[in-house]
């Protein structure tokens, strides 16, 4: 069978438009020509990729069979281009519909061959045959197809005792084998433990390799590395301070992510905007929002609803009640984060109470929202349904809220007009180990969230309040240039 591709009629040229080696001497029929040196072609798994082949025509009329071939295959024909149509019968099955000709390319001589979807097992040497059919001469080229695989390195926190972090760098698929370095915020190498690795059955290997960190330091990078194809990879992990002070109960919730609702309530109309963030202080990127729905059961963000605006945010625009459900983050590992009762309602009335647990201590506003305010309307809260207080202004605080104020919170705006019921959650308070400086008691999760959404406008603060400082002695050190000839040196401490 042959499937027609376009049949030119070629004018001579004297421009060769790729790099090719021809032979010096003149063959009798039957005899081949062996361009050499052989080229080397780098690819990358899943990618495609283009084997260079030209020719140099001889008569206008004379297009040459060309025929690809791989060593080492039976059959070893990987294209055949005869008469102005691929042959498809001798064609090895492993690059059906996978190599063809640049067909726009034929006019200029030019017979590369491109490999879509390249393989590992694609790696080997390729020869590029034409056969001429007025002198019976065959002109090879032969090159080299060396496939490499990489890809992104994970970087995550594992264990930390006694003042040891200690993470672990993951690389999945790489062909040759890579090596793994870790550098601090130094740029200095940090001594690790052996590389292990796994080879996969697509040829690919798996390495991972683990670290203890021992003295203080902000940042690790894990550099993945293959000198033979040139490829690195890099990633890199923040760590904070309390890793190397705080117990290891404490410690083993930092790698966990904490969910945030904005707006942060778990009750919505239809109708409403949700966005939904997975916030981790150690690998804020891996982790996707999940729920669990009467209707459609466990399914990931952006699988039939939600969309993913940028890394760990999910997006819920116009929210129906078929959305009310448990929403969570889950990493790659499987790993889960705190969960979060999202209710939708097509009541008139609903209840803002903060979406996750609060800490002992803190007080706790909860408000009653129509969705069409009245002058008319008095508010009136419950809690398990028992009235705990009423307001025209449609808020109630619980001053320093403890575990005695755990339950089910409703509001009403009249008789029989109610909203759903939401569940408060107090967690109690933690307090770091006896190595760690004095802190004031913190619930987990909150304190990870401050933590998390904190820490940016706190640098952002710091770093304004010295740039002030330094316009002020720039000020005050112009004011004493013009009004005496004396040096003045001012150290700064």
């Amino acid at each position: 069978m042959q499937h027609c591709v376009l049949t030119f009629v070629l004018k001579p040229k004297v421009k060769i438009l790729l790099n090719e080696v021809q032979s010096t001497r003149c063959c009798s029929a039957g005899e081949s020509r062996i361009h050499a040196p052989s080229e080397t072609v780098l690819a990358f798994a899943g990618e495609d990729v283009i084997l260079p082949c030209s020719f140099n025509v001889t008569t206008k009329d004379d297009f040459p069979t060309v025929e690809w071939s791989k060593e080492g295959l039976q059959p070893n024909v990987i294209f055949l281009y005869r008469h102005g149509c691929e042959t498809y019968e001798m064609k090895n099955p492993a690059f059906e519909y996978r190599t063809s000709l640049i067909t726009k390319e034929l006019k200029n001589r030019n017979i590369s061959l491109r490999i879509s979807n390249v393989q590992l097992s694609d790696g080997g040497k390729y020869q590029c045959m034409r056969l001429w059919s007025n002198s019976h001469i065959r002109d090879i080229t032969t090159l080299e197809l060396v496939v490499g695989a990489v890809s992104e390195p994970k970087l995550s926190f594992v264990s930390s005792e006694a003042g040891e972090v200690t993470l672990q760098c993951e690389a999945n698929c790489w062909q040759p084998e890579p090596v793994i370095t870790f550098l601090d915020d130094q740029e200095n190498v940090i001594s690790a433990e052996a590389l292990q690795k796994d080879e996969n059955p697509s040829g690919c290997y798996t390495v991972r390799r683990a670290v203890t960190l021992q003295t203080d330091t902000n940042r690790v990078t894990c550099r993945v590395h293959q000198p033979n194809i040139n490829q690195t990879r890099n990633t890199e992990i923040l760590i904070p301070v309390v890793l190397f002070h705080f117990s290891p109960s404490f410690l083993s919730t930092l790698h966990a992510a904490c969910l945030q609702v904005n707006p942060d309530r778990s009750q919505f109309f239809r109708y409403d905007y949700i966005s939904l963030t997975c916030k981790d202080q150690l690998n804020s990127t891996s982790w996707k929002v999940k729920r669990n729905t009467s209707e459609g059961g466990v399914t990931a963000c952006s699988f039939g609803w939600g969309f993913i605006s940028s890394g760990s945010t999910c997006i819920i625009g116009n929210i129906y009640p078929s959305d009310t459900g448990v929403y969570w983050c889950e990493s790659a590992e499987g790993e889960q984060s705190n969960n979060i009762n999202i209710t939708v309602t097509d009541r008139t009335v609903l209840l803002e109470s903060p979406a996750g647990p609060v800490c002992e201590g803190a007080a706790v506003i909860l408000r009653c929202k129509p969705e069409r305010t009245s002058p008319d309307h008095m508010f009136t809260f419950y809690k398990d349904g028992r009235p705990i207080g009423s307001s025209s202004t449609g808020e109630t605080t619980i001053e320093r809220v403890s575990k005695s104020d755990e339950g089910l919170y409703t509001c009403s705006v009249a008789p029989g007009v109610e909203s759903t019921g939401s569940w408060l959650a107090v967690e109690d308070s933690l307090t770091p180990s006896s190595s760690a400086p004095a802190a004031a008691s913190y619930s987990v999760s909150r304190l990870m969230c401050h933590l998390l959404v904190g820490t940016p406008y706190l640098l952002s603060t710091i770093l304004l309040g010295l740039i002030y400082r330094d316009r002020n002695r720039a000020a005050r050190l112009e004011t004493g240039r013009q009004g005496s000839n004396d040096v003045i040196m001012e150290t700064v401490v």
